[in-house]
């Protein structure tokens, strides 16, 4: 009897966690496709909405991780049996009656007052599941029960599947009403698997199951250690995260705002979660070294440029370059996971790093920028990832030849600058593409010393934000719509409206000269 138990404990637990991520990553484009007509098809709708999840992600691990340190385990399960019982009855999912009203000029603030009231206990009750579940497994007494972080895969598995089956079955075959009562079904369903895991850690060890949980002073402590792995851990699910937003809305600006492009760059996300958090990943580290800096210096000495592949070519280096940093994070992240003790720990402080990256990309780099510099930012930091974040250690005595050098650079960038403003240097796109291009040939070819690598780096990233881009910018604004530009090209007749790199107007300079105004159609 006791060998059977064995043998339906992990596939239930599997089944229970697949089905969990499958509900948690099914609603997300399901419930910004309900508010996407309010808020005009805007790009930020899915960028806002995506940080509002992953803040909802660190409160379900904070309250997990309470429940793990606080609760006896059977105290614990009742708890979050009543939990998803009141969450149940707020089922079906719908948007608030107060949507009905047309969004104020503070469009992110009445998104998030709309995901608070449409989604936010369902979701805050699914982000619990993957670390407290993980650790009732810890205490199952199975075989692989010793090390439980295998299972963050499964549920990866499970988020990847739905993102994939929303937009190639779910929303071309359903309506969003019923989508939403299937969706309830699913919930209702996924109650009772919980209770069957429950019971099943209950059952296997009652002796240590019914013991209350460690103190606090037979936990973890405060010391400077424990507080280095928790933001090495935070740190390294930042930039990921962070990359996720930014590659998401640098894609879906210049196309459209629709689920099947909002879910790629975040299948692929997920993606990088199962490669890395394996024992033995399939795709070697030193192929990622090779391919992320080749990637990030495509990417950036691009991103900016309008002539006729550019955009394409900058997207798929983009990728590239999310992808191989997302794994080498992703995999620092593995490797460098605790015991069992601290697994709920763990998973809160990832989420913290996660939703810090979606908060720093949606609604602060918005406002402080006008353009999308947070992608290049990103990709700068990430390649700190290459050396596991701690650059001082890296560094060690060449840091002060590092910083002069990078001083330098700064002090040319700057003088380009204000000599391109003042007129003195009729400086074109191209040549910042060169000048980029030639920044990240440095970054390449000095992948064998760590010194020059992280100064070309610098440079890059800083010729990035502070070279002028050769076009005279006449107003730039970025808003939650997007970020519109109008500039005059060097040499051209015409003043031309951007959004992105998508035309959407030109205006003849000599008309505009001649009458001060618009010119009438």
């Amino acid at each position: 009897m006791q060998r059977a138990h064995h043998v339906i404990v992990l596939p239930i637990f599997i089944a229970t966690i697949c089905t969990s991520a499958f509900l948690l990553f099914s609603v997300q484009p399901m419930f910004a496709k309900m508010v996407l007509p309010t808020l005009g098809g805007a790009p930020a709708v899915w960028a806002v909405s995506l940080c509002f999840f992953q803040v909802m992600l660190v409160a379900g691990y904070g309250y997990a991780h309470l429940l793990e340190r606080y609760l006896a385990p059977k105290l614990a399960l009742v708890f979050h049996l009543a939990l998803l019982a009141l969450a149940l009855a707020a089922l079906p999912i719908g948007l608030p009656a107060i949507s009905a009203a047309a969004a104020p000029d503070r469009a992110y603030l009445w998104l998030i007052t709309i995901l608070c009231l449409g989604v936010g206990l369902p979701f805050f009750v699914l982000s619990a599941n993957a670390p407290l579940l993980q650790a009732w497994f810890g205490r199952s007494g199975h075989i692989e029960s010793s090390d439980a972080y295998f299972l963050y895969a499964a549920s990866n598995a499970g988020s990847l599947t739905a993102l994939l089956a929303y937009p190639l079955l779910i929303e071309p075959l359903l309506g969003l009403t019923t989508q939403s009562r299937i969706w309830a079904v699913g919930f209702a369903l996924l109650g009772a698997l919980i209770a069957a895991c429950g019971w099943s850690t209950l059952r296997e060890l009652p002796a240590r199951a019914t013991a209350p949980r460690k103190s606090s002073a037979d936990l973890p402590g405060l010391g400077f250690g424990n507080w280095k792995d928790r933001l090495t851990w935070a740190g390294l699910s930042f930039i990921p995260s962070g990359l996720l937003v930014a590659l998401t809305t640098f894609v879906t600006t210049d196309i459209a705002a629709v689920p099947l492009l909002w879910v790629v760059p975040l299948a692929l996300y997920l993606g990088t979660f199962i490669v890395a958090f394996q024992r033995k990943p399939p795709i070697s580290r030193r192929f990622l070294l090779g391919l992320q800096p080749v990637a990030i210096a495509i990417t950036i000495a691009t991103m900016d440029w309008d002539a006729g592949l550019a955009w394409a070519i900058s997207c798929l280096a983009g990728i590239a370059a999310f992808l191989a940093t997302s794994l080498l994070c992703h995999r620092q992240l593995y490797e460098q996971r605790p015991g069992a003790e601290r697994l709920t720990e763990y998973y809160l402080w990832m989420s913290i790093g996660g939703s810090a990256g979606g908060i720093f990309s949606a609604l602060i780099a918005p406002q402080i920028f006008t353009n999308l510099l947070e992608f290049p930012l990103l990709l700068g930091l990430g390649m700190l990832c290459r050396f596991g974040g701690d650059t001082s250690a890296v560094l060690g005595k060449r840091w002060p030849l590092a910083a002069s050098t990078l001083a330098a650079l700064a002090v040319l960038v700057a003088v380009i600058t204000t000599l391109t403003r003042g007129g003195m240097i009729a400086w074109t796109p191209q040549m910042r593409v060169s000048v980029l291009a030639g920044l990240g040939m440095a970054m390449v070819v000095t992948y064998r010393w760590i010194t020059p690598q992280l100064v070309a780096t610098a440079a890059l990233v800083l010729g990035a934000v502070l070279l002028p881009d050769g076009n005279k910018p006449i107003h730039v604004a970025r808003t939650f719509f997007g970020t519109h530009r109008v500039i005059e090209p060097p040499g051209a007749a015409f003043r031309i409206l951007l959004h992105g790199t998508t035309l959407h107007g030109a205006q003849r300079i000599a008309d505009y000269r001649l009458t001060g105004t618009r010119p009438l159609p």
